[in-house]
């Protein structure tokens, strides 16, 4: 196993898709790494309690609206003391945690001390993928989504600010770099969403699950942050009022 970290046993995973844990077991990963073999110390189930005994850490990998859930579940299981990690924590425990990844060849974990910033950055990071997908089904130039993708990292560096976090955070993996990924990738779900809005109307878009899109959770905070401090964000505003539009059908 290349990608090597610290901490030697089986890396248990709690999920709630049965396909995908079905896969996970065998080895494999087809959604996200087709041609790609797991290590045969991944054990994955849906069973909770199985997951959660005497754990020394506890990585949280849940989308934000679920993530209070998840936690109050998994606090109800546990019978030690384990460290939880969810991207944003002490900044001593941070820098332990990514101790953890010392030899690992293809991921690495970099401390951030501005938790505002990275909360930000991660949930306004799905509403601009709304956009960037609704753009790239309605413009073939790749200008026009480099200028979206750009004045709305910038919208967003100015809602970090407003909020108390820091500006270099933006300029960071958790925040372009995420932005990009999540902006610009047919397997980003919010990404996807903004494409298929484009192609379909709002009635049948209306029938998707959107709870489990993201953006869509996240645009009324959003536009009341936008109009509640007289903030210039015509990027963010905009994809903000294409989804209200959703709710009147």
């Amino acid at each position: 196993m290349k990608n090597k970290i610290l901490f030697i046993g089986t890396v248990r995973m709690w999920g709630i898709n049965l396909h995908e844990i079905e896969s996970l077991n065998k080895g494999k990963n087809p959604d996200y790494f087709k041609n790609i073999s797991l290590s045969k110390r991944i054990f994955a189930t849906e069973h909770l309690n199985k997951v959660i005994k005497d754990n020394d850490y506890i990585f949280l990998a849940v989308p934000s609206k679920a993530l209070k859930e998840a936690t109050q579940k998994i606090v109800s299981q546990i019978n030690n003391s384990p460290i939880f990690i969810n991207l944003a924590k002490d900044l001593t425990i941070a820098t332990k945690v990514s101790n953890l990844f010392l030899n690992s060849l293809y991921f690495k974990a970099i401390p951030l001390n501005d938790e505002i910033g990275v909360e930000i950055c991660g949930a306004l990071k799905n509403l601009l993928a709304i956009g960037t997908g609704i753009a790239q089904e309605n413009h073939s130039s790749i200008n026009t989504i480099s200028a979206i993708l750009t004045q709305g990292i910038k919208e967003i560096k100015e809602i970090i600010l407003l909020k108390g976090g820091q500006e270099l955070t933006i300029l960071n993996l958790s925040g372009i770099g995420d932005m990009f990924l999540t902006c610009t990738s047919k397997q980003s779900r919010n990404f996807s969403f903004g494409k298929n809005l484009y192609r379909k109307n709002f009635k049948i878009i209306k029938q998707t699950q959107l709870t489990t899109i993201e953006g869509y959770t996240v645009y009324p905070i959003v536009a009341s942050i936008i109009k509640d401090n007289n903030l210039i964000a015509p990027i963010l505003e905009s994809i903000c009022e294409v989804l209200s539009q959703i709710l009147c059908l």
